[in-house]
This record gives C-alpha cells, structure tokens and sequence, in this order.
C-alpha cells in the first residue's frame, strides 16, 4: 500500500483553519489592546467577519468529506465497508474528515466568542 499524503489533507483542513483563526484573533486582539484600546470595536468587527469566513470554509470541507462519504458507501455498499478495502478506508476518512470538521467548526465559534462578549480591553 503506497502513502497518499493528499488524501490526509483534507483530515487537517478544519483543525489547521481554526488554529490560523485562533493565532492571528487573539494575536490581533492582543496588539490592538496594547497600541490602539480605541480601535477594539473595529478589530471585533473584522475578526467575526474573519471568523464566519473561517467557519464557511470548514463547512464546505466538511460537506465535500460528507458527500465523498456517501458517495464510498454507495460505491461499496453499506454492509460491505468492515472490511480491510480501499473503499472502506476511504470511507473512514471521509467520515473522520466530516467529524474533524465539524469539531473544528465548534471551535471556531468558540474562539470568537470572547470578540461579541467583551466590550472593552479590560
């Protein structure tokens, strides 16, 4: 079995969208609070605008993993898939992308949650 490390993208796509999305909000946040306290409306705006662009494109990763997903057991057939098949791997990780994306899609939200509750710097 050779290695096909374009098919572990996808797998990676949502985690590493929302520890962008966590590194650069409250790295954002952070020198906004130390060099312009007065511009924390703005910087809250932009980064739930960034956030919800983040979390769309989670989405669409995991609803393409979602239809590659029924698409493996429509291919191999739902009883079939327990197997050690090439189908049956990918199936696997198409689902493990859906779930993957779908926790990293959470995170997302609750990363941001802190930019619509906070009203100040303090």
């Amino acid at each position: 079995m050779a290695f096909r490390g374009r098919a572990l993208l996808p797998i990676v796509f949502g985690p590493t969208v929302w520890a962008l999305y966590f590194l650069v909000a409250y790295v954002a946040a952070a020198i906004v609070c130390v060099k312009a306290p007065g511009a924390i409306d703005t910087a809250r705006i932009t980064l739930a605008i960034f956030g919800a662009g983040c979390a769309l494109a989670v989405v669409g990763s995991g609803a393409l993993a979602g239809m590659s997903w029924r698409r493996q057991l429509v291919h191999a057939g739902e009883g079939r898939l327990s197997d050690a098949s090439e189908a049956s791997r990918r199936a696997f990780l198409a689902f493990a992308t859906v779930l993957l994306n779908g926790l990293s899609v959470i995170a997302i939200v609750f990363t941001a949650a802190p930019l619509l509750f906070a009203g100040s710097c303090r």
